[in-house]
């Protein structure tokens, strides 16, 4: 649909085709036309001129008071703009064209032809009235006049005109430019002082495509300097719009015009250090607004936006090492600190550590699809990075610590992105479709669908394990942190990753023995972080939303290892030697919630010959321990497991698999195969280690 201006237009091309349909059809039909020629007022041509003076000082009248709104409260440079329009020069030298003609016609007495031209001219003027409002409408509005001086002004942004040869004399068009720049700084400031905000949105705006158009044309570093002036004028903008609270308004357009500055300074020039002026911008916009300005996210934006360059950077195809990966990740390490050290900003935190998640997800995509590969010091940093903030939040007596680790153990986990968008690269509305997850990608991250089944390059197996190893570790790290706090969601990392590894890369990965590796000490960290919070309670059961992901964990260690008994049996003996040393320290009555437990896997297992190491390691370690349960005082009602010294399996879902977003699509299936003919072989390994234990 078309603005004001495009209507003005529009009417000015009809004013002009009129009186020229008019000699056209003369030439064609001239008996037809001369018939109609005379007017049937003699006094036409004297009210004619009349009509014509009067809109050629009424257009003089419009024109002066848009020049005149348009200085007032701004640069007189702007009536320049307005004068300058071809439209309205040409509205006005039609006006007096007509006027002319209409006098010319009355002072030699001409009839015909010269009438009928008269008539549509003074309707065509009627025309050119309508198009001269609806264009000095469009310019009432200062925005308008600013863009168009930037539209002008931009086409000079030319290789040839500004980076000529040495041996041709060169005249100033970067101090030209430069000018043009502090012309629109100074404007933009003006507005945000008389909460013009459109005034100064337009402002910003303009700057930005100066420097997009300037990037497009740089090639060597010298040619960068006027990056360095365009990121000075934004300070202004910075440091203005922060003082008040009335000016934050024009906030998130300026967020967002740093960050496209900063990615497209990286990807035209590769340059860390220019790239890492607009990220500082961004930070200190960050830091002038966590602080109780709450008509704006712009404190957040600015987070996203730092981070949206950093995966320009993780996606670019040049080699990724760890010096620019350090220098752009730097303001956003900084902001955390800001955060947790000053001001205690839990929101700004977890943003935070969600960006670092989402370069993590990038990363794993990238070796997923075999795309791109990255120095280990990179994967090193964002996940110590992601360490580093629970450490600070948890030292932190300001900081909302179940907040921020919300950001990796419930909704939208960490894990359920990194199957989704990092190992499968789903799209958002089908990761949605099977699991309920809500989280969406930054655009910048280029999220891939793996296009074949396995690995072709060893290095790629190797990196994807490493990391799995890493994030156990950040599991671990952050249970260590968090043992002495009423927050368990964190446990139910051990089983998604779990899941991730054993279920997924599982079938994509030739390293067996890396598979094996990363369970066993995925398992080894689960069963640290069991013993530690028993410890912690004196020996006492874990709380039961601990004991549902221990349940969740020996589940899917069934489901996936059916036919591996050697890498069954090196996750039970973690759990085997669990419960030995729970029930020395403390005492079989303290260690029975793990036996029940391991009964249950024990029973699941017995008739399958091809897990015998496994079985017997359950077999002799429940035989020894068996005892009957003694319900004979109890009031509460126990279901048939429970009777038979089992966990009590008839809860609100009846299920042993929790629900999860991670194996949401795979959890019936799991939880089918887990319950075939549970009751029957509960019934009959419960009688087994009976009488085994008679042998004892």
């Amino acid at each position: 649909m078309m603005d004001r201006y495009g209507v003005g237009v529009f009417f000015f091309y009809i004013a002009i085709l009129l009186p020229i349909s008019v000699l056209v059809s003369y030439n064609l039909y001239p008996n037809a036309i001369t018939n109609i020629a005379e007017p049937a007022e003699p006094t036409f041509y004297p009210e004619s001129l009349l009509l014509m003076i009067n809109l050629v000082g009424f257009s003089f009248i419009i024109l002066v008071f848009v020049i005149q709104n348009a200085t007032q409260s701004f640069s007189s440079n702007l009536s320049e703009e307005v004068l300058n329009d071809n439209y309205l020069r040409f509205i006005v030298i039609l006006f007096l064209v007509f006027t002319t003609f209409n006098i010319t016609s009355i002072y030699f007495g001409l009839s015909g032809l010269a009438t009928l031209i008269s008539y549509s001219s003074a309707i065509a003027s009627l025309m050119l009235l309508l198009s001269l409002t609806l264009i000095v409408a469009h310019y009432l509005d200062v925005s308008n006049i600013l863009s168009k001086r930037k539209d002008r002004n931009i086409e000079k942004i030319d290789r040839e005109r500004l980076f000529k040869p040495p041996e041709i004399e060169k005249e100033d068009e970067h101090q030209e430019l430069i000018n043009e720049t502090s012309f629109y700084r100074n404007i933009g400031l003006e507005a945000v002082e008389n909460n013009e905000y459109d005034v100064a949105d337009t402002c910003i705006d303009c700057l930005e495509d100066y420097g997009t158009n300037y990037l497009d044309i740089v090639e060597t570093p010298v040619e960068k300097e006027f990056v360095r002036h365009l990121n000075d004028q934004y300070y202004f903008f910075i440091h203005d719009l922060g003082d008040e609270y009335s000016h934050q308004k024009n906030l998130e357009t300026l967020v967002d015009s740093l960050g496209h500055l900063s990615r497209e300074t990286y990807k035209n020039t590769k340059d860390s250090r220019q790239t890492l002026l607009w990220l500082n911008s961004l930070k200190e916009v960050f830091e002038i607004t966590e602080d109780g300005l709450d008509r704006t996210d712009a404190y957040g934006t600015s987070i996203r936006e730092i981070n949206r360059t950093i995966l320009l950077y993780l996606n670019d195809d040049d080699p990724h090492g760890f010096g620019t990966y350090g220098a752009l990740t730097t303001p956003l390490e900084e902001i955390v600190s800001t955060s947790v050290e000053k001001s205690g900003n839990s929101a700004a935190i977890q943003i935070s550590l969600a960006q670092f998640e989402w370069q993590l997800i990038t990363i794993i995509n990238n070796i997923s699809t075999e795309n791109r590969l990255y120095s280990d010091q990179v994967i090193e940093n964002v996940l110590n990075a992601m360490v580093n903030i629970h450490s600070l939040s948890k030292d932190s007596d300001v900081v909302a610590n179940d907040l921020v680790l919300a950001s990796y153990f419930r909704l939208n986990s960490l894990m359920a992105n990194i199957r989704y968008y990092g190992i499968y690269g789903l799209d958002p509305n089908h990761a949605a479709l099977i699991s309920s997850i809500t989280s969406e990608p930054p655009a910048e991250a280029k999220i891939a669908q793996k296009d074949k089944p396995e690995f072709s390059n060893p290095r790629t197996e190797r990196e994807l394990l490493t990391i799995m190893m890493v994030l156990g570790s950040l599991v671990r790290e952050v249970t260590n942190q968090f043992s002495d706090t009423n927050y368990y969601d964190f446990y139910s990392g051990y089983p998604e990753l779990l899941f991730i590894c054993s279920y997924d890369l599982d079938g994509m990965v030739n390293d067996d023995v890396g598979i094996i590796n990363v369970e066993k000490q995925l398992t080894e960290y689960f069963c640290d972080s069991l013993r530690e919070e028993i410890g912690i309670n004196n020996g006492s059961r874990p709380r039961a939303t601990i004991i549902d992901q221990l349940s969740n964990y020996l589940v899917i260690l069934y489901y996936t290892h059916l036919e591996d008994d050697d890498r069954l049996f090196y996750n039970l003996i973690y759990f085997a030697k669990l419960y030995s040393e729970i029930r020395e320290e403390y005492s079989q009555e303290e260690a029975k919630w793990l036996y029940r437990h391991l009964k249950l896997f024990g029973a699941l297992i017995h008739n399958r010959p091809q897990l015998n190491k496994s079985r017997t390691l359950l077999n002799q370690l429940l035989a020894h321990d068996f005892y009957e349960p003694n319900h004979t005082h109890s009031q509460i009602m126990t279901s048939a497991l429970s009777n038979k010294g089992y966990p009590d399996l008839d809860g609100m879902t009846g299920y042993p698999l929790s629900a999860n977003q991670v194996w949401s699509q795979e959890q019936q299936m799991i939880n089918q195969k887990f319950k075939m003919y549970l009751q029957n072989r509960c019934d009959r390994y419960h009688k087994y280690l009976k009488r085994e234990q008679k042998w004892i």
